[in-house]
């Protein structure tokens, strides 16, 4: 007989949480079959489960695949008393890609890997330093634009539920949109088309995006503002052209 299993993972499992069930199915099929595994508390269950103090996320640090021994046996009631018992053994890999073969030609058990589950959103641990960081000086960055800060999200999902897209977020009725963005980097850099003004506007503030790239994708924000540095780009200006005044001729020098 054939049978094929994935094994799916959730990051937040408790201990003794279900990985996956393993059913046997022997050619006396009438036969009752008991099955003995490392990991499984009920041993006639055919359940692989995971240990207590060890959580799923642990299993995705390790490159290396866990070597599970699990063993069928049946107890002969389908037969003769001289019929003997049968025992089915194999060692089963979590991991990538693993394929564990069994003896006795009952069973051949596949799991293809352990697959995420997109439940952690994007999250900007040192989002509050930002706004002490963030800087630009007034004027206009037609090329070679500096870079104002490196944005970072970290996301816990493995794969692509893991990886990170950044964009800034803008409200509809903003037409002014005075940063770029680069969409893998997370760098930050001033637009080219925005004349940066300390004297019209001290800060600028700015939302930025991370979106996860999970078939429900998730999202995480990061609001700051950036500071608008003086540049000495006005000349000392008197507010009249010309002064007049009177003079006492009894008044002293000094």
């Amino acid at each position: 007989m054939l049978s094929s299993i994935k094994a799916a993972r959730r990051p937040t499992k408790p201990p003794f949480s279900i990985l996956t069930r393993i059913q046997v199915y022997l050619i006396s099929h009438l036969c009752q079959t008991k099955y003995s595994c490392e990991s499984s508390p009920r041993p006639n269950s055919g359940l692989i489960k995971l240990r207590a103090g060890v959580h799923a996320t642990d299993l995705l640090r390790n490159d290396s695949p866990y070597n599970l021994t699990v063993i069928a046996r049946d107890d002969g009631s389908c037969c003769s008393t001289e019929s003997a018992q049968h025992t089915a053994l194999a060692t089963v890999l979590i991991g990538r890609g693993s394929v564990s073969q069994w003896s006795h030609n009952c069973l051949i058990l596949e799991i293809s890997g352990i697959e995420d589950v997109n439940n952690n959103k994007p999250e900007f641990h040192a989002c509050a330093s930002y706004g002490e960081m963030a800087k630009i000086q007034e004027g206009v960055y037609k090329k070679d634009p500096p870079i104002i800060i490196k944005v970072e999200a970290t996301d816990e999902d493995s794969s692509s539920n893991g990886q990170i897209v950044y964009s800034l977020y803008y409200a509809q009725s903003e037409s002014r949109k005075p940063f770029v963005i680069d969409k893998l980097t997370g760098v930050l850099t001033p637009s080219p088309h925005v004349i940066f003004d300390r004297e019209t506007r001290p800060r600028e503030d700015v939302t930025v995006k991370a979106t996860d790239r999970g078939d429900r994708p998730l999202i995480g924000f990061c609001q700051f503002s950036i500071e608008v540095v003086d540049v000495n780009d006005n000349a000392p200006q008197f507010d009249r052209a010309s002064y007049e005044t009177s003079i006492s001729r009894s008044e002293t020098v000094g």
